[in-house]
């Protein structure tokens, strides 16, 4: 079982992944059947970001606490 905070973390990571694919999907689908899509430039500054620090970060960070709690045991 893991603490509150580090729940959160997780949560914040996997909840940004889901999004941000859904919005990588809809850029290429926009391509592909003609929808309209959001710009490079929004999709770089946004999901690229996301990605890095939302995703990458939280998960990085919940990944050490629970390291951490392991180490304690």
């Amino acid at each position: 079982m893991v603490d509150r905070p580090t729940a959160v973390l997780l949560t914040v990571s996997a909840s940004v992944l889901v999004v941000t694919m859904l919005l990588a999907v809809s850029w290429a689908l926009g391509h592909v059947i003609s929808t309209p899509y959001l710009p490079l430039e929004w999709m770089v500054a946004r999901h690229g970001v996301a990605i890095a620090i939302d995703f990458g970060l939280c998960g990085l960070l919940a990944w050490r606490r629970v390291m951490a709690e392991g180490d304690k045991r």
